[in-house]
């Protein structure tokens, strides 16, 4: 009987490479809630949010199309969840929550860019003046009208929009919900 054998030896290599590097702006931005009740923090949460399609597309085109900037920004909480392609003039399936007793949507005022990032300086406060439901809360840009609860002009813009994580959060009347944000790019 004859044995064969065959020797073989393989070598094999490969890179990959990525010929350029670029920047990617992802922007990320997140709502913190506390909700106050007789001068004490009875619940609080972090809520990243999803920045809107309508939202991506109004900063490029204010940065880029050099376009005037919005003259009014507006807080507000919701009952339902919003999702990337909610806008403005049609937040379906995002449903405002009018159980605060403020006569308007809250005005964030905002602290100098830093680092890629900018947020609030101080909390936009919600007196709660009944019981309700909220899923989280969404911030709009626009004329002076954008101001206005259960506005839905055509003509702002849904920038984004926060849901709590583990479901809505329960408030009942006398609550004060304090509401802060940060977007970074």
């Amino acid at each position: 009987m004859d044995d064969v054998l065959n020797a073989a030896d393989g070598v094999s290599a490969g890179v990959v490479a990525r010929p350029d590097f670029g920047d990617f702006l992802n922007p990320v931005g997140v709502y913190h809630f506390e909700c106050v009740r007789d001068g004490k923090v009875i619940w609080s949460e972090n809520c990243p949010n999803t920045v809107t399609t309508e939202g991506k597309n109004a900063m490029l085109d204010k940065f880029l199309g050099l376009g005037a900037a919005y003259a009014a920004i507006a807080i507000g909480l919701h009952t339902t969840v919003g999702n990337a392609s909610s806008t403005y003039a049609t937040p379906s399936p995002q449903v405002e929550s009018t159980a605060y007793s403020n006569g308007t949507r809250g005005v964030p005022s905002f602290s100098a860019a830093s680092a890629g990032s900018k947020a609030t300086s101080a909390a936009v406060a919600f007196s709660i003046n009944g019981t309700a439901t909220i899923a989280g809360a969404f911030m709009a840009l626009g004329a002076a009208g954008v101001t206005t609860k259960s506005d839905t002009a055509a003509t702002a813009i849904l920038l984004s929009t926060g849901s709590f994580s583990g479901g809505s959060r329960s408030v009942i009347s006398g609550d004060t919900l304090n509401v802060t944000y940060s977007l970074a790019l």
